[in-house]
């Protein structure tokens, strides 16, 4: 652990990324990290948050942040225009391309720093994420080959959750890096752009764990609440705002709550490979005039 770096990747719109950062200096003990940041100036997807973080005060909460890109995120006119605007999702293309845009800003400036390559492992973590567990970071084999994500009982069991992500340098290359735009946009494209969908087919690894789970170690928090998210949070969030949520920890009954709520959810999976909506996925791609593939 002694040679261990980090290298915290947080991306996507400003929405919470202040109270994400403050939940990360808790480990600051204990772990050897350094934070970049990519955000973006506006929020073009379909999940916008209210009372998000200002972004003139990011660089006060932490000395540990070693790089900040503040980006202009295409527009979503501009995506229907250049690559068509369908997805296989309830997010936008436009945030879609967006996340892995971001992350490979990071790489490539992790890539071109000349000390870059002391930073044995990456973490990508979202900017809505509350960090639920205290003990977030245990059991993680830092010497293993390791892929670590997440377990979000809300997709396919076969499916790879985009919302956090840690494995050493070079494994996490070898599954967010592209070239250029257009080799990726056509691989996305390729797996219906579906970002849970288009991770399986990156980590062709033995070695994925699931290692935190979906509501009990993390939670991505919406505001307004998500009435599909677990009743205990949604109602703490409305008397307690955004910062009750990333304040919290779990009592053991709360605990066993969400275990049932995620054991409902388990059972609900969609037929995703069912044929007819292999049919609708195809018809839905034949419709658009800006086909990638």
């Amino acid at each position: 652990m002694s040679d261990t770096r980090i290298a915290i990747f947080i991306t996507g719109p400003l929405r919470y990324i202040d109270k994400v950062i403050k939940s990360l200096e808790k480990y600051r003990e204990a772990l050897n990290f350094d934070i970049f940041v990519h955000v973006w100036k506006e929020d073009n997807s379909n999940k916008k948050r209210v009372d998000e973080a200002d972004l003139n005060r990011i660089f006060e909460l932490s000395q540990k942040i070693h790089t900040l890109i503040v980006d202009t995120p295409p527009s979503n006119e501009y995506i229907a225009q250049q690559y068509g605007d369908w997805t296989d999702t309830h997010s936008t293309a436009g945030a879609m391309f967006s996340m892995f845009s971001a992350i490979n800003k990071l790489i490539q400036s992790l890539e071109s720093d000349p000390c870059g390559n002391k930073y044995t492992h990456i973490l990508r973590i979202r900017t809505d994420v509350a960090i639920l567990n205290k003990d977030f970071f245990s059991g993680i084999d830092w010497e293993s080959n390791k892929i670590y994500t997440s377990d979000n009982k809300v997709i396919q069991p076969a499916w790879i959750s985009d919302h956090l992500m840690l494995a050493k340098a070079k494994e996490f290359k070898k599954i967010w890096k592209f070239d250029n735009f257009q080799n990726f946009e056509r691989a996305f494209s390729n797996k219906a752009r579906n970002p849970e969908f288009f991770l399986k087919f990156r980590i062709k690894h033995k070695d994925l764990v699931k290692h935190w789970i979906r509501y009990l170690d993390y939670h991505v928090v919406y505001n307004p609440p998500k009435k599909a998210d677990p009743l205990l949070l949604n109602n703490l969030q409305l008397e307690s705002g955004v910062e009750g949520i990333f304040s919290l920890t779990l009592s053991s009954e709360q605990k066993a709550a969400i275990e049932r709520h995620n054991e409902k959810l388990a059972s609900h999976y969609i037929g995703y490979y069912k044929t007819k909506y292999l049919i609708r996925r195809f018809f839905k791609r034949l419709r658009n005039k800006k086909k990638a593939v």
